[in-house]
């Protein structure tokens, strides 16, 4: 048995801009880690108020090896995370740090690929799969599992898949 985790965390909320302390415990679905512009501190966000904040392009459309990395990403993923290339496209260009969030989710996509062919997962299986990978990618080692509930894919198949997306960081 572990440890409760005792860990705070600062919520940045793009409507109010006011930033808050809670345990981490109490990290909502769907909450993401984010850093704001100008700032090397980490706080976390409601993905949903993320797209009302982005508005503009940092980078002009991707060609070559990124490219094929965002095509590789939106077909792999398709079955779990329907977005079409031009929406995928679209999120990295307004992503200050384009290429190292391409390489993310590239990585997220290969994990997953790799994961639901190996342990021949249902549809219910891969969402949850996904859902895992996510948290990952958008939380810490400590917070995955506070983020997403599984029903269907067993906690000890999520704690691989976590574990293997921790083991290159």
């Amino acid at each position: 048995m572990s440890e409760p985790n005792n860990e705070f965390v600062k919520v940045y909320d793009f409507k109010t801009k006011a930033i808050t302390t809670i345990p981490a415990a109490e990290l909502a679905p769907g909450m993401i880690r984010i850093r704001l512009s100008g700032s090397d501190e980490i706080y976390w966000a409601d993905a949903s108020q993320i797209s009302d904040a982005k508005s503009q392009y940092w980078h002009p459309p991707f060609s070559g090896e990124l490219k094929e990395k965002i095509v590789f990403i939106q077909r792999t993923l398709s079955d779990v995370h329907f977005q079409t290339l031009e929406h995928w496209e679209d999120g990295f260009r307004q992503d200050l740090h384009a290429k190292q969030e391409i390489d993310l989710w590239f990585r997220v996509a290969m994990l997953y690929s790799s994961f639901a062919e190996s342990h021949r997962l249902n549809r219910e299986q891969k969402h949850e799969a996904f859902s895992v990978l996510g948290a990952c990618l958008n939380g810490t080692r400590s917070t995955v599992f506070q983020t997403i509930s599984l029903s269907s894919l067993p906690r000890v198949l999520a704690e691989e898949l976590a574990n293997d997306y921790f083991s290159y960081q």
